[in-house]
């Protein structure tokens, strides 16, 4: 059997995810606000209401930066545990979907899939997990969306912001025994 993945340890918590992004909103809500000491010189001649609108952008490109890092470590969290519940040998139920999901992909010289393998393992076997889950493929399609460049018209069927992956990753690693 091939090795596992070699665990680098760099992946980010969330609580530094939420620090990272609240100071980003910050500096951000400073640098145009007239509080910054050069608001007149980088701003001049341009109206308040041009200025609104340049804010807004930046912030919104700040919400999406937290989403993409925010549901890559997710997906990160769930890889560690995948690797950790094939290696440590783990005899209950999820930890033997995931052996049997390492075995299969070895046959097959391929990765494990992290939406059609792990996720839909977890669905399986973990009570519960199936409307997080659920709610977790429906960030996933954002978080494509985000990666690849944002150049389709998307259609995600809920609609997902700063707020709802906040609550949805609080979801994730309070409410499952994910092995990280």
């Amino acid at each position: 059997m091939a090795k596992l993945a070699s665990l680098s340890g760099a992946n980010l918590r969330q609580v530094d995810l939420d620090t990272y992004s609240q100071r980003a909103l910050a500096s951000t809500k400073l640098y145009f606000s007239e509080r910054n000491p050069k608001f007149d010189e980088i701003f001049f001649g341009l109206t308040n209401e041009e200025i609104l609108k340049e804010e807004h952008i930046h912030l919104s490109e700040i919400h999406y930066q937290y989403i993409l890092t925010t549901i890559s470590s997710i997906e990160a969290a769930f890889m560690v545990d995948y690797t950790i519940r094939c290696a440590e040998k783990k005899r209950d139920p999820l930890s033997r979907e995931m052996r049997k999901i390492h075995r299969d992909c070895q046959i097959k010289s391929k990765r494990p899939s992290f939406e059609e393998d792990i996720l839909e393992a977890w669905e399986n076997s973990t009570i519960g997990t199936k409307q997080i889950i659920s709610d977790l493929r429906g960030a996933l399609k954002l978080r494509h969306w985000l990666a690849h460049g944002r150049y389709w018209t998307p259609k995600f069927g809920r609609k997902h912001d700063f707020t709802s992956i906040t609550a949805l990753s609080q979801t994730i690693y309070y409410s499952l025994p994910l092995e990280a």
